[in-house]
């Protein structure tokens, strides 16, 4: 959902999908949507609107673009155009779309870090997969990391997007855990920047294992 809330803050397509590729992934989330079809998650929105409940903003952009009949590669024009190809193309109707929804919206567009982008997209994915664990749908980190390698194209060298919140991205998940409730609280977009309690106890010891002091040298 956040991708389609960092077009009404300031993003263009290319820029929401551009952090996410530089990570490693084969794709953005926008791009994604535009192979698998917008309107697939046009009509779940539709014939299930109990899925979003009043904590929860509503993605109305993503319905506009669909109702304007850009429904991805299919139509040959989606968030990007692909009227020469499969290719994406930066599409000057489309950022002409989304500037002037936002005004519609009374949302004053800013300039929004790749690192926002980034975060954006990927924190609530890893959220969820603490979500999981609590949850007893995966027993150990490495399952859903497996997951995420095998079946989503998740880069190998970043071992998954558990092992990359827990060992690559920088503060670990002391950080981790304080950004969503910091986005949470700039971005109340739904309750899955809630941190999990699975999420916080785990933030919480590495926090603790990080301030240990060194234990001392061994003498002769």
């Amino acid at each position: 959902r956040e991708s389609y809330f960092l077009l009404e803050e300031g993003c263009v397509p290319r820029d929401v999908d551009a952090p996410v590729r530089a990570l490693g992934l084969a794709m953005g989330p926008l791009q994604m949507q535009d192979l698998a079809g917008i309107d697939i998650g046009y009509n779940i929105r539709k014939d299930q609107p109990d899925l979003y409940g009043p904590a929860d903003r509503y993605p109305l952009l993503a319905d506009r673009i669909a109702e304007a009949g850009r429904l991805g590669q299919k139509t040959k024009a989606g968030w990007y155009d692909y009227a020469a190809g499969r290719n994406p193309v930066d599409d000057p109707w489309v950022a002409d779309f989304i500037e002037k929804f936002s005004a519609e919206q009374g949302v004053t567009r800013r300039a929004i870090s790749a690192e926002e982008v980034l975060d954006r997209c990927m924190l609530p994915m890893v959220n969820e997969g603490f979500k999981c664990l609590e949850e007893g749908i995966a027993q150990r980190e490495s399952d859903i990391d497996i997951v995420f390698l095998y079946g989503y194209g998740f880069p190998r060298r970043l071992g998954g997007p558990m092992h990359w919140a827990r060992h690559i991205r920088e503060g670990g998940l002391p950080k981790l855990a304080a950004d969503l409730q910091r986005y949470g609280a700039e971005h109340p977009n739904g309750t899955y920047w809630t941190p999990s309690a699975l999420l916080l106890e785990e933030a919480a010891v590495a926090a603790e294992a990080e301030a240990a002091p060194e234990p001392a040298a061994a003498t002769a």
